[in-house]
């Protein structure tokens, strides 16, 4: 009772065509990081999509406390294993990517016992990861360990994706972030924005006034590959999202520098 506040969808994947259904792609080794971060990534994105629709506007959303958690495992069987038992954890929010590897004493637990050691820890990493290095918690053996791997920027993870796995970043003016929306009932306003002046804001009104929109309902679309110059510089990037949210609107960033790209979003 309760989990529907903070629990938006959770999948127990049991089999590797499930696994291969939500990464897209069937991976070489299905217990691995690589696996983990995309279980995540799907997770993360999938919960920023669910609460666009059940909110109706971007502004409603509250990036910062979304939490996508991607888990593969190997743990005990019926039959003895040759490999260890050992599981692989990835947690995505606004800020980082968190990957650990979970390493259990072999011999020492029932797969009863296996599993709730590692739910209860997977829980722990998860609400103490900005707490330095992972501990484990609850009972444990000489050969249980948790690792963390990696940790990557979240923005500089999607960035790279853009017109390929995703479509669009979106900058609220909060400074929050969402990723791969498809936008409904918005306004897109493309433009280079450097810098962004009065004819862009007076061309937003205009359209609010037309259509009967809300300031949330207005993006400042910016191509990140410009039709003429090619690439815009990650610097120059920034300073012109800032400077739109900093008047108090959504900036989106794309990599469609035709207008005739420029239809779906």
């Amino acid at each position: 009772p309760g989990s529907s506040k903070i629990l938006i969808e959770a999948r127990n994947l049991t089999s590797r065509g499930s696994i291969q259904a939500v990464i897209g792609k069937k991976p070489e080794k299905y217990v691995d990081p690589s696996v983990s971060i995309l279980l995540a990534k799907n997770a993360y994105l999938n919960a920023q999509k669910s609460l666009y629709l059940q909110e109706g506007s971007l502004t409603n959303i509250r990036p910062n406390d979304i939490i996508g958690i991607g888990i593969t495992g190997a743990l005990k069987t019926l039959e003895p294993k040759k490999g260890n038992h050992r599981a692989y954890l990835s947690i995505i929010d606004s800020k980082n990517i968190l990957t650990y590897h979970i390493h259990l004493d072999k011999e020492k637990r029932s797969r009863e016992e296996e599993d709730i050691f590692l739910s209860e820890n997977v829980l722990n990493t998860v609400m103490n990861r900005d707490r330095g290095e992972p501990t484990l918690i609850g009972k444990t053996f000489p050969d249980d360990k948790i690792t963390r791997l990696e940790t990557t920027d979240t923005y500089s993870y999607f960035f790279p994706m853009l017109n390929q796995d995703i479509r669009n970043i979106i900058f609220l003016p909060n400074g929050e972030q969402l990723v791969d929306i498809v936008l409904e009932n918005c306004a897109v306003l493309p433009g280079s924005f450097n810098p962004i002046h009065k004819g862009h804001i007076g061309l937003a009104h205009k359209v609010m006034n037309d259509l009967s929109l809300k300031s949330d309902q207005i993006i400042f679309e910016l191509s990140v590959l410009n039709a003429d110059k090619g690439v815009i510089s990650e610097e120059e990037i920034q300073k012109r999202i800032k400077e739109i949210n900093s008047l108090g609107h959504i900036a989106m960033i794309s990599m469609k520098p035709l207008y005739c790209l420029k239809n779906s979003f």
